[in-house]
């Protein structure tokens, strides 16, 4: 690997460590340590929308999976994915879920191990298949890459729970950390949730867009999208801007009223019940 490279992975791979302030990551804990062990640790970050960037293209075969990086700020244990949110009716998805080395690279690919377990409760080979799970020649970040059929996820949800485990290659020594110091909740760098679903999930901040939207339901989800022109995406953020929340909560609102106004009331799906926006709009 040039040298430019390795100094980028190396910047990542610092960066990893140093966003968690106070609680830092003891690289000795659990086992020893040399230039002749390889330890591998599942490495999601949530990053911010500043700051160093850098670009990792992940190759299997003939092709090329890229993944675009950002400042780190705090290492994630799960991905959510929901397909009704995505308009392009592939049959299949790829999901990465990067796997990082803390060893020296070496120049061949490097197969680790891993186990489905906890509340997994998808079948792999029919529900899911994991095309790759290896460390690539001379990179020191690989993934696991899963593909999802989604004609398996149209009317339930799938948690597929993955643990790393050792072998001749790897060591999985490292255990939890912090998410940050302001931020207690511990992250086990060993384990990673993948939770997927066809359908339309109430959001984890929905008690907080309540006050714009009033009651969840998918429909009124579907006329914000068809509507408002909402990117439903938005509403799963992490941290929603509640500026733009509060703009289609008023849109919504005044559509509700105009469809009313015009004989069209809006019901919900039991057609019984008038659709309504928040209270705070």
């Amino acid at each position: 690997m040039d040298r430019k490279k390795y100094m980028l992975s190396f910047l990542g791979t610092l960066l990893f460590f140093s966003s968690c302030n106070e609680d830092k990551l003891d690289l000795y804990a659990g086992g020893e340590f040399s230039n002749r062990t390889s330890h591998i640790y599942f490495s999601l970050q949530r990053w911010a929308s500043s700051g160093i960037n850098y670009t990792l293209n992940y190759p299997i075969g003939e092709q090329i999976h890229t993944q675009k990086w950002q400042r780190i700020v705090a290492p994630q244990d799960s991905i959510t994915k929901s397909y009704a949110l995505d308009p392009s009716g592939t049959a299949s998805d790829t999901v990465y879920i990067p796997v990082s080395l803390m060893g020296l690279p070496v120049n061949r690919d490097r197969t680790f191990r891993y186990a489905t377990w906890g509340e997994t409760n998808a079948e792999e080979g029919r529900d899911f298949r994991v095309i790759a799970a290896s460390i690539p020649a001379n990179e020191v970040v690989g993934a696991i890459l899963v593909e999802i059929e989604r004609a398996a996820i149209k009317d339930t949800t799938f948690v597929i729970d993955f643990m790393l485990l050792t072998n001749e290659e790897f060591q999985t020594n490292y255990t939890t950390i912090k998410r940050s110091s302001s931020d207690t909740t511990q992250v086990d760098l060993r384990e990673f949730r993948l939770r997927v679903s066809d359908f339309l999930e109430v959001p984890k901040l929905w008690n907080t867009l309540r006050v714009y939207f009033g009651d969840f339901s998918r429909k009124k989800l579907y006329l914000l999208r068809d509507v408002v022109h909402a990117d439903l995406n938005e509403l799963y953020a992490s941290q929603p801007s509640l500026i733009l929340m509060s703009s289609w909560g008023r849109i919504l609102k005044r559509y509700l009223a105009d469809q009313k106004e015009a004989g069209n009331t809006i019901y919900e799906d039991d057609g019984v019940t008038e659709m309504k926006s928040g209270q705070s709009v």
